[in-house]
């Protein structure tokens, strides 16, 4: 049975796409050299960018909504397929607008040696192997995506066992910063290597994923909502807190903007 749509999450989710939109446009800015306070955000708090919550969300509704249809397997690669067709009709257009902005603008949003050779940076962001500024984020969700039925048989079959796994990846990635996916590093001369780390590191980031997406196949949103409804200071305490404890470190943090969990 589908499980009915709860407008609780709708709101928090639409936090979280509110979030991260107004936060590109202050990372933009400080990208292009604009050091003071340009649009006020949690994130000047040191809080996060809302990414763990969309993430988080998008994993739980997997759990919540997919995981119940038959097909699951086929609607979840679906879904996949479709995210990666976004992806790279959003990288097509930003090329088009990085070829008539000025270098300065170009640079700060990574596309500068992509211009200079269009082929190998094109064939490298289409393997997935290149991730320019604001479109990783959509490359990780494809890869999750793609192995969410695998590790949803994990869960049925071995739950405790899978989230070990998982859990354990997570917290080898936030003891040692250079375990993660490896990145090309493309040059102005057009040579690549795989010498670099994904700026959204996929082995931390899958477990905010997948640990959502068990608690989605449990229908866990409505124990939690139950819990806090009991308590203000409950609401305190969670929303002052978690995002916080929440935060998957990144491969790397980027030469240039601020350093932040993700985006």
């Amino acid at each position: 049975m589908a499980a009915c749509r709860d407008n609780r999450l709708d709101l928090i989710r639409g936090y979280a796409m509110l979030a991260i939109a107004v936060n590109h446009v202050s990372f933009s800015v400080e990208r292009l050299g604009f050091k003071e306070q340009n649009v006020p955000t949690l994130n000047s708090l040191s809080y996060p960018t809302a990414a763990e919550i969309f993430i988080g969300l998008s994993g739980y509704l997997v759990g919540l909504v997919y995981l119940r249809r038959p097909g699951w397997t086929m609607a979840l690669w679906k879904r996949a397929s479709l995210i990666y067709r976004v992806n790279v009709v959003a990288f097509a257009l930003a090329l088009l607008l990085a070829a008539g902005l000025p270098p300065l603008v170009s640079n700060a949003l990574e596309y500068d040696v992509i211009l200079a050779h269009p082929v190998q940076g094109t064939l490298l962001f289409l393997t997935m192997l290149q991730q320019p500024a604001y479109l990783d984020v959509l490359q990780l969700y494809v890869i999750l995506l793609l192995a969410a039925p695998l590790v949803a048989l994990g869960l049925h079959w071995r739950p405790t066992a899978t989230l070990f796994i998982s859990g354990g990846l997570y917290l080898a990635t936030q003891i040692f910063n250079q375990l993660a996916i490896p990145q090309a590093t493309f040059t102005s001369s057009g040579d690549w290597t795989l010498a670099g780390t994904w700026g959204m590191n996929l082995l931390s980031w899958q477990f905010l994923f997948y640990g959502a997406m068990y608690a989605g196949t449990m229908t866990g949103h409505q124990r939690l909502f139950a819990w806090l409804e009991g308590s203000s200071g409950r609401k305190m305490v969670i929303s002052g807190f978690s995002p916080v404890l929440l935060r998957p470190k990144l491969g790397k943090i980027r030469a240039v903007g601020p350093p932040s969990a993700g985006r």
